[in-house]
């Protein structure tokens, strides 16, 4: 499980909505096996490089394995922080986490509802996608990570969740990020680009 920031995307299963259409739905950073500060460490520059639309979240399996799991939906709060600050436009989705088989998730999964709740009251893109309910520990192939049947689930829950958005499912083109062309000799110059001397 990790997280991805992306034009709309399944962790695991990249090709389900991909197909759909390359062209509007472009993944920027997949982690898997990362923790919430791992990722929070690296964010702000994957958004700085690829300025996505859509951030799909289903993230802090791994820090229910880690030494701290109490503190887990505090570095998630501080992500969306740093998500919404640097990419204030983009819709972001945040999962419950699925079922463990050796790890009871709930108390983690509670705390989500409220952290997205208080990001969308302060005026954040930010949306909660219920899937630990749409999965049961039958479903995973190893006791974390789901199997094909699982992830088909996990497919369903964030394509009926995207859809639930409007802004998130309608196809946005934001500007490019480069510098204007530079018009050929004779011709006349790009509206606002410097004339050549």
């Amino acid at each position: 499980m990790g997280a991805r920031v992306t034009g709309g995307d399944v962790p695991g299963r990249q090709h389900l909505l991909r197909r759909r259409d390359v062209r509007r739905h472009r993944p920027v950073a997949r982690t898997r096996g990362w923790t919430i500060a791992q990722i929070d460490a690296n964010v702000v520059n994957w958004l700085s490089t690829f300025n996505p639309h859509t951030i799909l979240l289903h993230i802090g399996t791994n820090d229910i394995y880690g030494s701290n799991p109490s503190g887990a939906p505090s570095r998630l709060s501080t992500l969306l922080d740093h998500i919404t600050a640097k990419s204030p436009d983009a819709e972001v989705f945040v999962a419950t986490i699925i079922p463990l088989a050796s790890f009871d998730v709930r108390t983690y999964n509670a705390a989500i509802p409220g952290i997205v709740q208080s990001k969308a009251r302060a005026g954040k893109h930010v949306h909660l996608v219920e899937m630990y309910s749409a999965l049961t520990t039958a479903d995973l192939a190893d006791g974390v990570r789901p199997d094909a049947g699982g992830y088909t689930k996990m497919a369903t829950v964030w394509c009926n969740a995207l859809q639930a958005v409007p802004a998130a499912s309608a196809a946005r083109r934001r500007p490019p990020r480069r510098p204007p062309p530079v018009p050929a000799r004779g011709r006349q110059p790009v509206a606002g680009a410097a004339p050549r001397r």
